[in-house]
């Protein structure tokens, strides 16, 4: 086996924790013939630990290849760091797509969630205090507070969509937090026998792409690593 073959061998073995059998990998001459060897030797070890994995490999993939990031991200990465504040709302929507999973809600900054939470306390008060003058009797001036309180919350959260440009804090603080709420929002999917064996494909495409510097259009199973790549 040659260094490039080597390498790239390494690096599937490393990102799905197998170990692939020298007799084996000698015998691995297409991509789809990869996507075999790998799915049976994980099968054998389909474990949330070995799901996770898989998922943060494909994240890192798609955000390096998405951002051009070029620092090593790793589980303890910060997430606000790799992915722009800049139009981050389409950001997560284009992620989304990418990586044909649900990707966690984004949020209000904490900061404009006190400024949320002030404004809220105000109006609330303002509706007791406007109770409070058309009502003197104890019994109906309690009852007019408790529909005052009903109708400011109901009145903020109606204008909750009118703040919703504001959500563009990632929920997650490092990757090992957001791999564990992706793979907790798509687990249906992920543990699904069929959509494990595509993530796993998914996974060793965007390996191929990042080693062998190859577009992900020339990747198809028939393929053949020293023929069409030219991996010695």
């Amino acid at each position: 086996m040659g260094l490039d073959s080597v390498e790239l061998l390494v690096e599937i073995e490393n990102t799905f924790g197998i170990n692939i059998p020298s007799k084996i990998a000698e015998q691995t001459s297409t991509v789809g013939q990869m996507y075999d060897v790998v799915w049976d030797l994980i099968k054998q070890d389909n474990t949330p630990r070995c799901r996770t994995q898989t998922l943060f490999y494909k994240l890192r993939a798609c955000l390096k290849n998405e951002f051009l990031f070029e620092e090593v991200i790793s589980p303890v990465s910060l997430t606000e760091d790799i992915v722009p504040k800049q139009n981050r709302r389409k950001v997560w929507k284009l992620l989304e797509g990418r990586l044909s999973l649900k990707l966690p809600p984004l949020v209000f900054p904490r900061s404009v969630t006190i400024v949320l939470l002030v404004i809220s306390s105000m109006v609330i008060s303002l509706m007791i205090w406007l109770a409070s003058f058309y009502v003197n009797q104890f019994g109906i001036g309690l009852l007019m507070y408790f529909f005052a309180v009903i109708a400011a919350l109901l009145l903020i959260r109606l204008s909750s969509p009118l703040f919703s440009w504001l959500r563009i804090a990632i929920p997650c603080y490092t990757m090992r937090d957001l791999t564990l709420r992706v793979l907790q929002l798509n687990y249906v999917y992920i543990n699904n026998v069929g959509g494990y064996r595509r993530e796993m494909e998914m996974v060793i495409n965007n390996i191929l792409i990042e080693k062998l510097g190859i577009d992900a259009t020339e990747i198809s199973p028939e393929k053949s690593f020293v023929k069409d790549f030219g991996v010695d």
